[in-house]
C-alpha cells in the first residue's frame, strides 16, 4: 500500500513539473516598424455640388495593390471630398460602388507624426 502511494505521489509530482512552463516572465513587446506609402494625385472628380446633388463615379483604391482598382477588391473610395470604405451597407449615394468587404475607419484630427496609438475599437465605423 505504501509503495503504491509513493509511486502515485512521484507520478503526480512528475506531471506537475512537466506541465509547468517558463511563460511567467513579463513579455517584452517591441513596436512594429511603421511602414508608410504615399499615393499622389489621385483623380477623384465629382459633378454637382454647391447646392446641387453630387454625382460621378467613385475612384476605388486597394491598399493591398497600392493602386486604383475597378473591381470589387477595394478598401476606400473617393469622389471629390467624399470618402467611403468597403464595409457596412450602402448609404444611397449616387454612383456608390457595391460594398463587398468588412472595412472600417476611425477618423482622427491630428498631425500624422503625433499619432502614436491605435484608436479604440469603438471609434471605428463602416458607414
Amino acid at each position: 500500500m505504501k509503495t503504491n502511494f509513493f509511486k502515485l505521489s512521484i507520478l503526480a509530482l512528475f506531471i506537475s513539473f512537466a506541465s509547468c512552463s517558463n511563460d511567467d516572465a513579463t513579455p517584452t513587446t517591441t513596436p512594429a516598424a511603421l511602414e508608410t506609402k504615399t499615393f499622389s494625385n489621385l483623380y477623384a472628380p465629382q459633378s454637382g455640388g454647391q447646392g446641387q446633388p453630387t454625382a460621378g463615379e467613385f475612384t476605388k483604391f486597394s491598399f493591398a495593390e497600392n493602386a486604383v482598382v475597378t473591381n470589387d477588391n477595394w478598401d476606400i473610395a473617393f469622389r471629390g471630398t467624399t470618402l467611403i470604405v468597403n464595409g457596412g451597407t450602402e448609404i444611397g449615394l449616387t454612383d456608390e460602388p457595391t460594398r463587398t468587404g468588412v472595412a472600417a475607419v476611425s477618423t482622427l484630427s491630428s498631425i500624422f507624426e503625433n499619432v502614436t496609438t491605435i484608436p479604440a475599437a469603438a471609434t471605428f465605423a463602416q458607414d
